[in-house]
């Protein structure tokens, strides 16, 4: 089996973004090249997990957590509402990364806007958490 990662995305108590496929995919070294071509055919439905404590409990802790003291609610809400419509998961453009870095750029937006003078532009040039952010994307 090939393991490709995990990202998720928690606002407590009511919003957990992580999306799985619904079942296992084979992963095997001889069928990871196909399921790496952005196909339709590879669209396999998708599972949202409840929340982080559930998925934790299945398999580990997260090794890595990213805090965001600014973020806009309403608008991670509003896109969360949405996406969550669609059940479907796809290792190449709808999987868990793509999923956050999606909701990342919604709770992202203009959320800094009333901070932001010219000098706060350039100190945004130094935040680790947007390096990261913008790894995921």
């Amino acid at each position: 089996m090939i393991s490709t990662g995990h990202a998720a995305l928690e606002v407590p108590p009511t919003l957990y973004i992580s999306l799985y496929p619904a079942a296992e995919i084979d992963r095997s070294p001889s069928e990871f090249f196909n399921l790496l071509k952005a196909v339709e055919a590879n669209t396999v439905a998708g599972k949202y997990q409840p929340d982080y404590r559930f998925e934790a409990n299945m398999c580990c802790e997260s090794d890595r957590k990213i805090h965001f003291s600014t973020f806009n609610a309403a608008s991670l809400t509003s896109f969360w509402t949405q996406y969550r419509q669609t059940e479907t998961y796809n290792l190449t453009w709808r999987n868990c990364s793509s999923s956050v870095a999606y909701a990342l750029e919604a709770a992202l937006d203009g959320a800094l806007k009333e901070r932001c003078s010219r000098g706060g532009f350039m100190r945004l040039l130094f935040i680790p958490e947007l390096w990261i952010a913008a790894q995921l994307a």
